[in-house]
């Protein structure tokens, strides 16, 4: 048998590294695009799964007619996104309670604290915005306590205030003043107490006569309005505040419906929309 001897040249010994080295380097960017899928694959499972939280609630049982944090609360537990892990509740006066006060600043209560997935969870720009602050440890703390609430420092309660409804039974074709609620809890307000009269009443005349009301039916409200900011600078441009900080709804009938002018004795109806001007032909 003839045996050939291959010797290589230096030709073929750069060929074989040049086809090594492209071997090599399809094989880490093969490993590199996979790892890539897979990172992405998971990135992409875990936020799928829903963002846990975990929830503190503290409270003040003494403060029967404070906001209800449930309020805040239920949206988090309809949220099919949303996990809540836990939920504990702490009384605002006892160890841990006083703890956690001082520990997020916290001078409102009741109110609420949430730990885990809260960057996932909410847009926590937003909630710092409109409800609280983001503290050191990564915890959302609600610090914007809609009213009625207790003041920690001082033991009281703010916010609380009632409404009394003059109403105008004769007039049949005159709003309902009850419309009031649903303007009052746009502004996050709900009354601890309800009262109706009727201008024909003897409080009711008693109360047209003191605030020198010319028109029903309205609404008249009392308490501590200085815990809602947002009120108080819309109220001038529908009502006044009297000398004695009675709150009377005078200026926004005919934004509410048709009224009764106590003046004249007639019924004023607000003017209809004016109609769409017709579209041009083409």
């Amino acid at each position: 048998m003839i045996r050939f001897k291959f010797k290589p040249s230096l030709g073929h010994l750069l060929l074989f590294i040049a086809v090594a080295g492209l071997m090599v380097g399809n094989a880490v960017l093969l490993y590199s695009m996979q790892h890539k899928v897979s990172s992405e694959k998971k990135a992409q499972e875990e936020a799928a799964k829903p963002a846990e939280l975990q929830l503190k609630i503290i409270s003040a049982p003494a403060c029967d007619k404070c906001f209800d944090v449930n309020n805040l609360i239920a949206p988090l537990k309809s949220n099919e996104k949303i996990k809540i892990t836990s939920e504990e509740i702490i009384e605002y006066t006892s160890d841990e309670g006083v703890a956690l006060l001082q520990k997020y600043g916290i001078t409102h209560v009741p109110t609420l604290i949430l730990t885990g997935d809260a960057d996932k969870a909410f847009d926590v720009a937003t909630f710092i915005q409109n409800l609280g602050k983001k503290a050191d440890d990564g915890a959302l703390v609600v610090t914007s306590v809609p009213p009625p609430y207790l003041d920690v420092a001082s033991g009281a309660v703010k916010g609380k205030f009632s409404v009394t409804y003059l109403t105008d039974k004769n007039c049949k074709e005159c709003y309902d003043p009850t419309a009031h609620r649903q303007a009052l809890a746009g502004l996050a307000m709900m009354p601890t107490e309800e009262k109706y009269v009727d201008r024909t009443d003897a409080d009711g005349r008693k109360l047209i006569a003191q605030y020198k009301i010319i028109s029903t039916p309205t609404i008249i409200l009392s308490g501590d309005l200085d815990a809602y900011p947002r009120f108080l600078q819309i109220w001038p441009t529908v009502g006044t505040t009297e000398k004695d900080g009675i709150y009377v709804f005078r200026a926004g009938q005919s934004l509410m419906g048709a009224y009764h002018d106590l003046k004249t004795g007639k019924v004023v109806k607000p003017e209809p929309p004016p109609e769409p001007a017709p579209e041009p032909t083409p």
